[in-house]
């Protein structure tokens, strides 16, 4: 159950952030065009927020650099290959980060890399109390 809730609470909070905070326009993601249904949940910071509480509960001992160091790699990773996926699903390229150093045709970069070590280490410090 608590699984659910990560994706569902940090899925709608990577759609808040990203709309409201960065104020990208047009917001989508590949399982609302799928559903047929809109939903304020992005599938990248839901599946991540999975990942790390995985991540969080099963290397709790762990230095926690080192845990947002590798999951900030394998989150762009993960996001490399939603990217390719959604690509093939919604026949465009739905992000794009080539403004930077890009990796993976644009679907991740050096920086959201740095962004997704950040807020990986802010997850596993507010949470390393609780498992």
């Amino acid at each position: 159950m608590e699984y659910i809730i990560t994706y569902i609470s940090i899925g709608f909070l990577g759609w808040f952030i990203e709309s409201f905070v960065l104020h990208k326009k047009n917001v989508t993601d590949t399982l609302n065009t799928l559903l047929g249904v809109w939903l304020p949940l992005l599938n990248i910071w839901a599946f991540s927020g999975v990942f790390l509480l995985f991540v969080a509960k099963t290397f709790n001992n762990t230095n926690l650099l080192f845990l947002s160091l590798i999951s900030g790699i394998v989150i762009s990773i993960l996001e490399c290959i939603l990217g390719k996926l959604s690509h093939i699903i919604n026949k465009k390229h739905t992000w794009n980060y080539t403004n930077g150093i890009a990796l993976c045709n644009g679907y991740a970069s050096i920086k959201i890399t740095l962004h997704w070590i950040c807020l990986s280490f802010l997850f596993f410090d507010k949470t390393h109390n609780f498992f």
